[in-house]
């Protein structure tokens, strides 16, 4: 296993040619500054090259080294070269974790997290958020599977996964994925597996979704044995370390079932009242999704884990009020960094089928979404391991 260092940031740069070399050996150090991580060096990966921004020599690090730390902490990767090689990148601390994760151990079995996004308001971009964050955890190496669990199949279009029909008069319009592309049968028959997902890109997979998945509503809601069928096949997964789990909104069955599926619940939250009005519903559901876990696994401590704030504008006093409420009301659960109402950014994302960090991994947004992605992973306490 490679090694592993920490050190503060005043002897990273009275040892910074020594633990280069180190890292050039294929050491990851994690440079620390009051107990807290701010940034990481590890070795440079063809991956981590390609989506480097910025460069420096030995030299101009240790002459400028604080700002170089400020910019890896906000994201910034940054090749640093010695006799025109590159010898380390500097970065975020997340890059000092080992490649895989795995939160969930049982019998020598590595398990999956499942963490549903859910908020009975539609709207706040729990959508969105829940693609973006997908797609953050597995660039960072952990293997992430997304289930757009929505009749609306909003994640399923936002990533291009729908198939296209052409009618009588030539229109080109979006159709239904099959059903057999979807969780319907692994949540309706106790004895059919989840379907293939779809790749995404590395270390990044989708189960989509169709209008037709409502039809599993019904059956849900006259057998209820049938609510925990989901999350039995997903915990029996060993080839995933997150699942994230694209709940629809609203109180009805399924909402439910994409919550008994959950080890953790994200609600995430715009700053509007609408939005806001209705988190003692939401915890109200969670509560009975929990029991109903209980009842065969009595150890079940479903939570939520996180309120995930976006579309927030900082100079509206009502969202700065907004937040405010919500920190009070949450006092045990902790509130993300709001992510900023950037409308434009993530339409034009959805229209190009792509998150938002791969569509303009340079935006100002994309910083947000990182920084929310390590509270999230802070949040839920994600451990990694040695792939």
């Amino acid at each position: 296993m490679p090694t592993s260092l920490n050190v503060n940031s005043a002897d990273f740069r009275t040892r910074l040619s020594e633990l280069l070399g180190q890292v050039r050996g294929g050491a990851a150090v994690t440079v620390m500054q009051w107990d807290r991580a701010i940034a990481a060096a590890v070795p440079p990966s063809r991956e981590l090259l390609a989506r480097a921004s910025e460069q420096a020599t030995l030299t101009e690090l240790r002459q400028n080294l604080r700002s170089y730390l400020n910019r890896a902490a906000q994201h910034t990767l940054v090749v640093v070269t010695e006799h025109g090689r590159p010898t380390a990148i500097l970065g975020p601390t997340h890059l000092a974790l080992p490649h895989h994760a795995s939160p969930i151990l049982t019998g020598g079995q590595r398990m999956p997290r499942v963490v549903t996004f859910y908020n009975q308001a539609g709207g706040v971009g729990k959508t969105s958020l829940s693609r973006d964050i997908a797609y953050l955890l597995s660039r960072r190496g952990f293997r992430t599977l997304l289930i757009d669990h929505d009749p609306q199949a909003s994640l399923t279009m936002f990533l291009g996964l729908h198939l296209t029909s052409e009618s009588a008069d030539g229109t080109v319009r979006a159709a239904d994925l099959p059903l057999a592309h979807t969780v319907y049968a692994a949540i309706t028959d106790e004895e059919a597996a989840l379907p293939q997902p779809t790749r995404i890109s590395d270390s990044l997979d989708i189960i989509g979704s169709t209008s037709k998945l409502s039809r599993a509503s019904a059956l849900l809601m006259n057998e209820r044995d049938l609510l925990l069928n989901l999350r039995r096949k997903l915990h029996a997964r060993s080839d995933y370390d997150v699942v994230i789990i694209d709940a629809p909104p609203g109180r009805e069955v399924l909402a439910l079932n994409a919550l008994i599926a959950a080890d953790d619940v994200v609600v995430v939250t715009s700053t509007n009242s609408k939005s806001l009005d209705n988190l003692h519903n939401v915890l109200e559901v969670v509560d009975n999704a929990r029991s109903a876990v209980q009842a065969v696994e009595p150890e079940h401590d479903l939570a939520v884990r996180l309120f995930a704030v976006t579309q927030f504008t900082p100079n509206q006093r009502h969202d700065q009020e907004s937040l405010e409420y919500l920190q009070n009301f949450s006092q045990a659960v902790p509130v993300s960094t709001p992510v900023r109402f950037r409308s434009a950014v993530f339409k034009d994302a959805q229209l190009y089928h792509l998150p938002v960090p791969a569509y303009l991994p340079r935006n100002p947004a994309v910083q947000e979404l990182e920084t929310l992605t390590d509270e999230f992973v802070q949040a839920l306490n994600l451990r990694a391991v040695a792939s």
